[in-house]
């Protein structure tokens, strides 16, 4: 709420990858709101080519050692193509990307890994690109903390231990009523709506999603509501 310069101004839908051992295809839809520069798949090893904004030839720059696209406002479709002499290890994917569709050698990928980096893994990473498929499950443990200033503040810690399918979630109880949000953390794309839920992008793993909230009145007490799974009771 202090730093303007985290407003994120484009947000992007499920990247879907198609990788074979000489290449492959990528495409994403992205919303952008203001004129911005958009981070695809690759780095300077595995430059994309073909890059096409909307059906139309895109010029890719490099920004941060990662290849962009600066796009306008409004709904984009990019898409594009990658090419190498053997299938590496992993591709370096857009930090703001949480839905993967991902088909390796012809084999759907039904829990793509991402590492902290941001590397999408393409090959085996150990034990954990054997898991077994389980059934969509979240499992939150939430921490509040009372900063009894003026105006007074809450900081709602949840930490969420998920499994299953990529998906997207929504999440009611994070901002208790009258209520303001000040700030939101999360690794994950997450955004507040209107109505106080959270809208959160996951995928399986341990995540920490913090979310500092103000009340703009005196407050004489704080009442602990019930709320719907998989909010803790």
């Amino acid at each position: 709420y202090n730093q303007f310069e985290q407003h994120r101004c484009a947000w992007p839908t499920a990247l879907d990858l198609d990788i074979s051992e000489r290449g492959g295809t990528f495409r994403q839809q992205w919303q952008v709101h203001v004129e911005s520069w958009i981070t695809l798949p690759g780095d300077v090893r595995q430059w994309p080519q073909d890059v096409r904004v909307d059906d139309n030839a895109a010029v890719v720059t490099q920004r941060n050692g990662r290849p962009a696209v600066r796009v306008g406002a409004g709904r984009h479709a990019v898409s594009g193509e990658l090419q190498w002499d053997r299938l590496p290890e992993s591709l370096p994917i857009p930090r703001d990307t949480g839905l993967i569709t991902l088909k390796v050698l012809g084999q759907s990928v039904a829990s793509p890994i991402v590492d902290n980096a941001g590397n999408l893994w393409l090959r085996d990473k150990g034990t954990q690109a054997d898991q077994a498929v389980v059934g969509d499950r979240i499992e939150l443990t939430v921490f509040r903390r009372v900063v009894d200033e003026i105006p007074l503040k809450l900081v709602t810690r949840m930490e969420l231990k998920i499994s299953g399918r990529q998906r997207e979630e929504g999440i009611t109880g994070v901002l208790p009523a009258q209520f303001i949000p000040l700030q939101l953390s999360s690794r994950l794309p997450a955004r507040l709506e209107q109505d106080g839920r959270l809208r959160i992008q996951v995928r399986p793993g341990q995540w920490d999603v913090e979310i500092t909230a103000r009340n703009p009145g005196p407050v004489e007490q704080l009442k602990l509501d019930s709320f719907p799974a998989p909010w803790p009771q």
